[in-house]
């Protein structure tokens, strides 16, 4: 749906079935989603709609306000999109020097029905007024005269930017110097010259350098921009278009441009608000954001590059922007040139010569699919007359388009026209822009050259037409390049033919081929296994794969083999010892990383022989030593327990054990018992001595005790009391105590041999001196 307020003013909207004559319109006149007309006029006002009954109020009612309402349905909505503010489709059309006037302008704006134009400079400080011929048309304008300007030089020495609410009465301007937006009220609507200061609002504190502004169709928002901050910066009105009513709507509703353009100095949005364009002296192009909400610029989003449109070849210093309602057209106006620049943003529709199909199906109709639907159409225009359009809305060329022959106005085979699509409410237009091409029939010349490409990291590769170019053209030119394939795998190593296909403007191809060698050039990544343990067998032999090794080697195609340095251990490699595994791809690339491997022996030596238990009576015993063999070696043979081969042995049992330790340090034991077995004898136990030195019977000699090495005698006098103890008896007694001959006397004594049937023997030896 159109905006509400062209409903009333813009020209190109007409209501056969309503007929207005109105002396002035306070607040809005508009169409509701559910299709009721409302208008709100000052008393005194005539308002007559054929075939409609109104409801007013009298005169003196409401502070003398008539009010009236009625259920109507809207005029056709072209379905037919990509013409409005699509400044990727900007065509330059016209200038119009200001230089006369002003010779630094930096802003424009226009009335809303297109018949005046306004611009303001920092050199003149005044706003200054033309008058166009036809809406919109800069190529009409005609200057209005000295007496049409008006002066703000009281106010601002720096003004960047003017602009007017909706119904012209009031007008705004903004300037670097005092930073401020400053609101003139106008006596009779756009006529500049009755304009008188009313108030001002200070944005000081937010951009320090203001360039532009700009209001919300409702006048409730106002944004304002510099290159101080590079931000469009929004403030709320509490009373739409009441600049002295701002307040700021903070940071969190601010957005920065200087991602795009760090010198930003123009600014406006689409009639929806769905749409921020901003232009500046650094980038010095239109550039487009989209936004999520109607003039909530923190939804703000960058187009991207696709979407800017460069204006350098016209203005290298804009300044200032903007568009007609309908946004068809885009002006800009910089301070090199000193024009106002006009760019035509219809889209154009490319048109073979000589065809005879339809140019563009038009398509419209009642936006709320009402019972008003039913649409007829037809072409204005200075090249209307060549075409026809049907009651489909297709349009189609009187006669074939001849490109060496233009019918254009201009000759130049861009015709210009606009659809006009009307119901019984009113009419809607549309505009178009026709290209007729040449008609060409020569095909492209491919020129192609054999590449060489390597495969990734995933064994992946892929080409583009331009690699396998080499300077292909076409009379025309080149309108895309295809290849047959672009992807490659390992699969493809070697080499491949490829053939390229050029296709021009006018659908001529041809087709060139080439080679395309696909290799494989990077290495396999090789990972091993850490700290890999091997175990000897019994023969001392150990071995290892390369697969043991391998801990996941992989290649961006496959493994062809896996190497290892070493693969046999014995003996001799006990410990430490570094291999290299090396990998190697089926293109002979080849890595390599070491690993240690250790060598262990856990197989103990192995006795061949270990003599069996020994029993003998003769003390004195031997025996055959024994023997172990190992895997490796044996390190050190050792007695661990017992008594060697040909010792004197004790009375009874005595286990004898050898240890055999390896290199490694395994260890085995061979053990066995040595018996001694008592004779047929008994101890001679002499029942007195006589220590008196003389040589005979100086001690207490006891016979046989040899054979009891475990022997315990302990002697006591008649009081109890121990005046002797030995084990083994090795020292015969002499008959002293602490060192002192006992006196002559009867001793007793107890003697145990400690042998398995536990003997003691009792008795009483006599000292005699």
């Amino acid at each position: 749906m159109p905006d509400p307020k062209a409903f009333v003013e813009n020209s190109e909207w007409n209501y056969p079935g309503i007929a207005m004559a109105l002396t002035s319109i306070v607040l809005r006149m508009m169409i509701n989603p559910v299709r009721t007309l409302k208008a709100t006029l000052v008393v005194g006002s005539l308002l007559a709609i054929t075939g409609f009954s109104t409801r007013s109020v009298p005169p003196g009612s409401s502070g003398g306000v008539a009010i009236m309402e009625q259920t109507m349905s809207p005029p056709p909505i072209f379905t037919y999109v990509g013409q409005g503010f699509d400044v990727s489709a900007a065509v330059h059309a016209s200038d119009f020097s200001v230089a006369g006037q002003e010779s630094d302008p930096r802003g424009i704006t226009f009335s809303l029905d297109g018949l005046k134009m306004f611009i303001i400079g920092i050199v003149d400080h005044a706003v200054v007024e033309y008058n166009l011929e036809k809406a919109f048309d800069v190529s009409t304008a005609i200057y209005a005269g000295s007496s049409e300007e008006f002066s703000v030089a009281d106010r601002e020495m720096s003004s960047q930017e003017l602009i007017f609410n909706p119904d012209g009465t009031k007008m705004f301007i903004i300037g670097a110097n005092e930073n401020a937006v400053i609101e003139y009220d106008l006596g009779i609507a756009y006529d500049v010259s009755t304009a008188i200061y009313g108030r001002e609002f200070s944005v000081a504190n937010e951009e320090g350098t203001s360039l532009d502004l700009a209001f919300s169709s409702d006048g409730l928002k106002m944004f304002i921009v510099g290159f101080d901050n590079g931000e469009v910066v929004e403030y709320n009105l509490g009373i739409a278009y009441d600049v002295s009513t701002a307040l700021y709507a903070g940071a969190s509703e601010s957005f920065s441009v200087a991602d795009q353009e760090i010198r930003p100095r123009g600014m406006t949005f689409s009639s929806d608000g769905m749409k921020l364009f901003i232009i500046g002296s650094d980038g010095r192009a239109v550039v487009e954001y989209s936004l999520g909400i109607a003039y909530d610029v923190s939804t703000a989003v960058y187009a991207g590059a696709s979407e800017e449109f460069s204006v350098v070849t016209e203005e290298s210093l804009p300044q200032g922007i903007t568009f007609n309602p309908d946004g068809t057209k885009m002006f800009i106006i910089g301070s090199n040139g000193d024009a106002v620049v006009e760019y035509t943003l219809a889209s154009m529709v490319d048109y073979r010569e000589n065809g005879t199909e339809n140019v563009i199906d038009i398509d419209a109709n009642d936006s709320f699919g009402g019972a008003n639907d039913s649409v007829t159409y037809h072409l204005k225009g200075a090249d209307a007359s060549l075409f026809d359009i049907d009651a489909s809305g297709a349009i189609t060329f009187n006669t074939a388009p001849d490109f060496e022959d233009p019918k254009d106005e201009d000759r130049d085979n861009i015709y210009v026209m606009k659809v006009i699509a009307e119901n019984d409410i009113g009419k809607s237009c549309q505009s178009i822009i026709i290209h007729v091409s040449d008609m060409d029939d020569m095909a492209p010349t491919v020129i192609t050259r054999d590449i060489t490409i390597s495969l990734d990291a995933t064994g992946n590769s892929s080409i583009t037409p331009d690699q396998v170019n080499s300077g292909s053209f076409d009379n025309v030119g080149i309108m895309f390049l295809l290849l047959d394939k672009t992807e490659f795998t390992c699969a493809d190593i070697g080499t491949h033919e490829v053939t390229l296909t050029a296709s021009d403007d006018n659908g001529n191809t041809a087709q060139g081929t080439a080679l395309v060698t696909v290799v494989d050039d990077l290495v396999p990544t090789t990972v091993v296994v850490q700290d890999l343990k091997l175990e000897l067998d019994a023969s001392g032999i150990a071995s290892v794969t390369a697969a043991q090794v391998d801990n996941g080697s992989s290649d961006n195609c496959s493994v062809a083999s896996l190497t290892l340095d070493q693969t046999e251990f014995d003996c001799s490699h006990l410990g430490t010892n570094t291999v290299t595994l090396t990998v190697a791809d089926g293109s002979g690339n080849m890595s390599s990383a070491t690993t240690t491997v250790e060598v262990v022996d856990n197989f103990p030596p192995v006795l061949s022989s270990c003599p069996t238990d020994i029993t003998a009576i003769d003390p004195v015993v031997f025996y055959d030593l024994p023997e172990a063999g190992d895997n490796c070696s044996i390190t050190s043979t050792s007695l661990v327990e017992g008594l060697e081969s040909g010792s004197r042995f004790p009375l009874g049992v005595t286990l004898v054990t050898y240890g055999f330790t390896d290199p490694s340090g395994n260890a085995s034991t061979c053990s066995f018992r040595v018996i001694i077995n008592e004779k047929e004898m008994t101890l001679d136990i002499p029942t007195a001595f006589s220590p008196n030195g003389d040589g005979v019977n100086d001690t207490w000699n006891i016979l046989n005790i040899d054979r009891y090495p475990n022997a315990r005698l302990r002697v006591f006098d008649l009081s109890g009391r121990e005046v002797f103890s030995s084990i083994s008896y090795e020292r015969e007694w002499d008959g002293s105590y602490r060192s002192k001959i006992l006196p002559a006397a009867s001793y007793y004594y107890v003697l145990d041999l400690n042998v398995p049937d536990d003997k003691k023997l009792k008795g009483k030896i006599t000292i005699i001196k």
